[in-house]
């Protein structure tokens, strides 16, 4: 709300202006932060509207600013589960900014393309993603190594899901140490996430549900979609601790149910559904529910969703 007021009076500053030219790029400016406040909340179709209009807007030469309004527009392809399209999205932001020589934002959107990859199901695709980021940052220098900690970080989750001990500890160390000085806005809520991922698995259920707590406090919106909400994350961990009535008391209020339409953004939170029917006994819904979210998954080639679908379905079973 607050950002918008302050692009309100830029309208009417470059309104009042004698000289315009002077200002030539600020109407395609002020499209693209609205269209970066869209999509942090979640508004697709005003995403794709202003992005649509900054690319409109934005002088031909300023690369920089042309790529920031196809990212943006690109990006609702995440959001709605074709990781297809946002993996060819990024690499096209990635190399525009090699175009004019920013390496750190190569590197910085590295992280968010293995992101994807791993909801793909390519493990070992993003650990080299996480590799060969990490040897540009070497290269670049400091300023460069200064913004790894998700790197750093995601590298030790996938060592931690390999159950790499060692792996896990050398990387896991790395990130918490860069995360430290990072300047990256979503790095305190993606710490304290993976923090209760790795409590959760050692069995410390009430830790987990500490570092949720605080992941959510410090949670800031960004235009990388939610797709595991802290909400969900901690019904799981209720079901871990047999506190099924929490879990329920969660889904109420989500106003989930076995037959509402399925999207990507929601997909989590309908797995962490179909627990829940398992728990209660009742495994004929579950099993309903999780069919169709497989054929969905499946339908976009979303093999890393299909793979947690297909373990909870044999649960069901």
């Amino acid at each position: 709300e607050i950002s918008e007021r302050h692009l309100q009076n830029a309208e009417r500053a470059l309104a009042g202006a004698a000289d315009r030219a002077e200002f030539k790029p600020l109407p395609g400016n002020i499209a693209l932060a609205r269209a970066y406040n869209a999509q942090a909340r979640g508004q697709v179709a005003d995403t794709v509207k202003y992005a649509e209009l900054a690319q409109q807007l934005i002088p031909a030469e300023d690369v920089y600013l042309r790529a920031q309004a196809v990212i943006s527009l690109e990006i609702t392809h995440w959001a709605s589960g074709d990781l297809t399209a946002a993996r060819r999205a990024l690499d096209d932001w990635m190399n525009a900014m090699r175009q004019i020589g920013n390496d750190v934002f190569v590197i910085a959107t590295a992280f968010a393309v293995a992101d994807i990859q791993i909801a793909q199901g390519l493990l070992r695709e993003a650990r080299r993603t996480y590799e060969q980021s990490l040897q540009l940052a070497a290269e670049a220098g400091p300023e460069a190594q200064a913004i790894t900690a998700h790197h750093h970080l995601g590298l030790a989750l996938l060592y931690h899901e390999m159950d790499d001990a060692e792996g896990f500890s050398r990387h896991w160390q790395r990130a918490e140490a860069l995360g430290r000085r990072t300047t990256l806005v979503d790095w305190p809520h993606r710490w304290h996430v993976a923090q209760a991922r790795v409590k959760q698995d050692g069995g410390d259920y009430d830790a987990a549900l500490e570092l949720l707590n605080e992941a959510k406090r410090v949670h800031a919106k960004n235009p990388v979609p939610d797709l595991r909400p802290v909400e969900a994350l901690k019904a799981q961990v209720y079901l871990r601790q047999g506190h099924l009535s929490k879990a329920q008391a969660w889904a109420r209020a989500r106003g989930l149910a076995v037959d509402d339409d399925l999207s990507y953004l929601r997909e989590f939170e309908h797995l962490t559904l179909a627990r829940i029917l398992m728990a209660e006994g009742q495994n004929r819904q579950a099993g309903e529910l999780l069919e169709r979210l497989r054929q969905a998954a499946e339908a976009q080639d979303r093999m890393g969703s299909v793979l947690q679908i297909l373990l909870a379905q044999a649960l069901a079973y």
